[in-house]
């Protein structure tokens, strides 16, 4: 039967890959961090056999009047790069910002295509047609997103006369093209020099051009105007097409071809339209981090973060983030520039794993709430973590609100956080439970008071299931390595090992079988030396689990299999580890805790491992026992020394001892 199990588990997962990134999936968490009225931070980390996905979804509802959408740049001029953390630092009322638009990483730096802020465009379409898609937000909070044209006129209405201008906030090799700078690009213009003397910089004001300068150094550009510029023989048509006092009318495809736009940012190829995949116009080849967006039916703005590039992350392709943002329910998607660029902030905190150091960026697109703030009235707890141990570290996302929900800032290091019914230590964002039971965490600030229910599992406890007298008739023993040791004293504590274990239903070793010795033993017997093996005795199933080089997810389909037969077994699990209490992968050895203490809820979970004593101990709901391989018993008390691990069952509970064999 265990044969049939394991070769039918094994076949399951015959042609698994790493591509299949979306099943098949060990364990994930899921937290959510309410950020303002309106928006939501989803934290999802799922951990495969080839890795973890981890992501970050920011829900933005736009229906929501006091959620604005806005772009952030160096605030003295996005021609020079700045970290998102730093924009966010120069704005107001930022409740998240994720990265922006594919940049040139030259100098000067520019986006790669439109910006717009504020009803002003900044930056126009990348000349590419049908490659680089758009985020286009209009006043009232509809978003669309679409492939644009980089078309850019001014026109002279005085004249009733176009300018073809190459692009916006753009460089032009040599000046040779015709462009236009802002402000928001750079404060002043290039002005001519000795290289560039023919350069000709029209200056507009309020619509209206107040200088036309021939060769003049910089000038500074109007905070509400632009500055047109080119040289070489584009510098004399400017010079033909304008002058001083005529009224002038920037003419682009988005404020032609799109109503009342006030919020504008430039990303990769579009995902899905309608709800269809399209296809992939701009790839970035690998998997690695990947921002993207979608919009829902309902007008809901979903900004996700994928980690990436850095063990043990996986990644996405573009591919795997046109599935991704399907199956979460938007209508049309989008990349944003992803890589090194990839960045959430949100509660004061990169939110999303970087695989190196922030990197500076053209652009961001952050989420604000523009509701008039009220007093502190609530503060809400986010503890993301799910199974949590007296002494373990557990990080905490804490915010606050006035009346109507709009956040307050401040950030989660800022508040005074105790237990209430558990003890503890607060740290920066940490809270670290000395004491184990039920219990809330509590958060404090100007007088306002949340709290969280937590139930804190207690850690190396004694065990109420390992008793010094044991049933007469045994359910089975369970030995470490019987290897080594060939003298005939060994030989002689090895059959009287045997024997005693041979009134058992059930016999198992862990680690090399010794052959002898179970030759010796009367009783079933198996060696648990590996993976995909299990025994039933009486309402007990013991399971060998191969957790040696580095982790149960290390020998494949082998959670699946340990995962189906714990929910298949009644009563009581003996988990028989082959390596160690504690796997070496700290993602493994969390997801063990928390699917084994969630089966310990409604039957016996026991482990079994080989150490350095014969020893026990409760952590949470399941019992951890130590065995000694023969090798290791110390035998300087041949009567306290040489014994083995008896589970036996009374009055239907599952109880264990440790048996010497040798009587004085």
């Amino acid at each position: 039967m265990k044969k049939q199990f394991a070769a039918l588990m094994l076949a399951m997962l015959i042609g698994l890959a790493p591509a299949v990134s979306f099943a098949n999936v060990i364990d994930e968490s899921r937290y959510q961090i309410p950020l303002s009225q309106g928006v939501n931070l989803k934290k999802v980390s799922s951990f495969y056999e080839w890795g973890v996905q981890n992501v970050n979804i920011l829900e933005v509802d736009l229906n929501n009047p006091s959620v604005k959408l806005d772009v952030l740049f160096n605030k003295s001029g996005f021609i020079n790069r700045t970290t998102l953390s730093n924009m966010v630092n120069q704005e107001q009322g930022v409740v998240a910002a994720v990265n922006g638009d594919f940049f040139s990483m030259s100098t000067p730096a520019f986006s790669l295509g439109p910006i717009v802020k504020d009803g002003k465009q900044l930056s126009s379409p990348h000349y590419e047609l049908n490659k680089y898609a758009s985020l286009l937000v209009d006043s009232t909070g509809n978003a669309l997103l679409a492939y644009l044209y980089s078309n850019v006129q001014v026109e002279n209405s005085s004249r009733g006369v176009n300018v073809d201008i190459s692009a916006i906030n753009k460089p032009s090799k040599n000046y040779g093209n015709i462009v236009i700078y802002t402000k928001e690009y750079t404060p002043n213009s290039p002005g001519a020099n000795k290289t560039y003397f023919d350069l000709t910089e029209i200056v507009v004001e309020n619509d209206i051009v107040r200088e036309v300068r021939y060769g003049q150094p910089s000038v500074a550009i109007p905070e509400n105007g632009y500055v047109i510029l080119a040289a070489g023989a584009n510098s004399f048509v400017l010079q033909g097409a304008f002058t001083p006092g005529e009224k002038v009318k920037l003419k682009t495809d988005i404020n032609l071809n799109y109503n009342n736009i006030k919020t504008a940012i430039g990303g990769g190829t579009m995902l899905l339209k309608n709800g269809v995949e399209t296809s992939i116009t701009q790839s970035v080849s690998g998997k690695s981090q990947r921002t993207a967006l979608g919009i829902t039916a309902d007008k809901k703005m979903l900004i996700v973060t994928v980690d990436g590039r850095k063990s043990p992350f996986i990644g996405m392709d573009e591919k795997d983030m046109q599935a991704y943002m399907k199956a979460l329910g938007a209508k049309d998607a989008m990349m944003l520039d992803g890589g090194g660029s990839t960045q959430l902030m949100a509660d004061g905190k990169i939110q999303n794993t970087m695989a190196s150091a922030e990197r500076s960026l053209v652009n961001g697109l952050t989420i604000k709430n523009t509701a008039p703030k009220g007093s502190i009235s609530q503060i809400e707890i986010s503890v993301l973590n799910e199974t949590i141990f007296q002494g373990d570290k557990v990080e905490l996302a804490i915010r606050a609100f006035d009346a109507s929900k709009n956040p307050i800032d401040i950030t989660t290091p800022s508040f005074q956080v105790s237990g209430e019914g558990i003890s503890g230590n607060f740290d920066g964002r940490y809270f670290t439970p000395t004491s184990s039971g039920s219990g809330n965490i509590v958060a404090s600030y100007g007088g306002v008071t949340g709290k969280i229910p937590v139930e804190i599992l207690k850690k190396n406890a004694p065990d109420s299931k390992m008793v010094q007298t044991l049933p007469a008739s045994g359910t089975a023993a369970v030995f470490g390595s019987m290897s080594g040791g060939e003298s005939i004293i060994d030989q002689a504590f090895k059959a009287k090992l045997a024997s005693s274990a041979s009134a058992n239903q059930a016999v198992m070793t862990l680690g090399a079988a010794d052959n002898a010795f179970l030759g010796a033993v009367s009783a079933p017997k198996e060696a648990f030396n590996g993976a995909y093996k299990y025994k039933t005795a009486g309402n007990t199933t013991f399971i060998s689990v191969d957790n040696r080089n580095g982790g149960v997810y290390k020998v494949k389909g082998q959670w699946d299999y340990l995962k189906g037969l714990m929910s298949k077994s009644a009563g009581n699990v003996v988990i028989v580890l082959q390596g160690s209490d504690k796997s070496a992968d700290s993602i493994d050895q969390n997801a063990f805790d928390k699917i084994i203490q969630k089966e310990a809820k409604t039957k016996n979970v026991y482990v079994v491992y080989s150490g350095k004593s014969f020893s026990s101990r409760v952590d949470g709901n399941v019992s951890y026992i130590s065995v000694v391989d023969y090798a290791s018993m110390p035998k300087s008390n041949i009567y306290q020394d040489i014994k083995y691990l008896q589970f036996a069952e009374a009055d239907g509970k599952l109880v264990y001892g440790f048996k010497p064999v040798l009587t004085p």
